[in-house]
């Protein structure tokens, strides 16, 4: 895949089936490059969702779920704690070194700049990468922005899960999917940002769509 081409995918908090993946497929007509599931909560992948992925030839974009408003507005040792429990989560079910996990930001929570620092170099101390799930607009945009110009070089290798803009709702998800690669991004380091969520709650198939460019596919599984 060159750098500047996008693949599309979907994420979902329900399991994929062979019926899941139809209607993926139903939705615009192509099959995902990619599926992001959970890890760490409720909705967790299992290993058979993993194996059926794998043999569909689609990646794994694995997300955080055990987080909650208070969590992320804790300090560091919240953070920790939650990376900590991703890291346990990632290891049961044999993730390979250098997969990213996504921490699971909701536009209407406030995360901390130390909850922030300590998901980020718990992670980094370990053999998988720190991602952030986020809406770049909401509260998540300017912590964000403030814990790198606080650590770029701590926060270097963070990659962003943007859930914004949304061009569609979720009775238009057969609509064509966006042609560029174009998500809000924090202001700080906006390259960070490789995966978008464009739509969700879709109606025909119980899933969300993304887009994400290479660097994007290189931290799933």
């Amino acid at each position: 895949m060159a750098q500047d081409e996008i693949a599309w995918g979907v994420d979902s908090a329900d399991p994929v089936t062979s019926a899941a993946w139809d209607a993926a497929y139903n939705l615009l007509g192509r099959l995902p490059k990619f599926w992001g599931r959970y890890v760490g909560g409720d909705y967790a992948v299992t290993a058979s969702e993993i194996a059926y992925l794998h043999e569909k030839n689609c990646k794994v974009l694995i997300a955080y779920n055990n987080t909650g408003p208070n969590d992320v507005a804790g300090g560091t040792a919240a953070g920790e704690a939650d990376a900590k429990a991703a890291i346990a989560a990632m290891k049961a079910l044999g993730v390979p070194a250098g997969v990213y996990v996504y921490a699971d930001i909701e536009a209407g929570w406030s995360p901390s700049v130390a909850w922030l620092d300590g998901w980020v170099s718990t992670l980094n101390g370990s053999e998988y990468g720190p991602g952030l799930y986020g809406n770049p607009d909401a509260a998540f945009g300017p912590a964000y922005d403030e814990a790198y110009a606080g650590a770029p070089s701590h926060f270097s290798r963070v990659r962003i899960w943007s859930s914004e803009p949304e061009p569609y709702d979720g009775s238009e998800c057969g609509q064509p999917a966006p042609t560029a690669f174009a998500p809000d991004t924090p202001n700080a380091n906006p390259s960070a940002t490789v995966v978008w969520q464009y739509v969700e709650n879709c109606t025909a198939a119980a899933v969300d769509c993304d887009l994400a460019n290479a660097a994007g596919l290189a931290t799933m599984w």
